[in-house]
């Protein structure tokens, strides 16, 4: 009737790789049941309200002339599969996404040398697993295609 709350305090911080430790210790568990447990446990959720969580986001301001440059380099080709893009946005330029080589959040620049085009599928590939070979292969075409 009369909920808590703190006083004067400000919102408690949770360490990013705490909360993800949790999560891949979730995903453990649940990679451990078979198909229909998980169906059933999913099927138990119906009608329960969603948790969620407030968070707090930094984000990092990208210079539009570097990314547009990134995309006028590549010639619509991705730079880590060298195959065409996708598909064509509206305009008919092609899709193309660019891609940090090192990160912002981890030092990385927001210049030229640091920067490729690459197809989605790349893209993801390239934040799922962060393949050494990969990442020296964008460092070397970024450098390489500098005109």
């Amino acid at each position: 009737m009369f909920p808590l709350k703190l006083k004067n305090n400000p919102p408690i911080r949770f360490n990013q790789k705490v909360i993800k430790k949790l999560q891949l210790t979730k995903q453990k568990n649940y990679n451990k049941l078979n198909k229909n447990q998980l169906k059933r446990l999913a099927e138990s959720k119906k009608g329960k309200s969603q948790s969620f969580r407030i968070t707090e986001s930094k984000s990092f301001e990208r210079d539009e002339s570097i990314k547009l440059y990134a995309l006028l380099r590549a010639e619509g080709m991705c730079q880590l599969c060298d195959k065409p893009a996708p598909f064509s946005k509206k305009d008919g330029s092609p899709y193309l996404e660019v891609h940090h080589i090192d990160y912002l959040a981890n030092g990385g620049s927001d210049t030229i040398e640091n920067i490729a085009a690459i197809c989605p599928n790349c893209h993801r590939k390239m934040h799922a697993l962060e393949n050494q070979n990969d990442i020296d292969k964008l460092k070397k075409s970024a450098i390489e295609r500098l005109d």
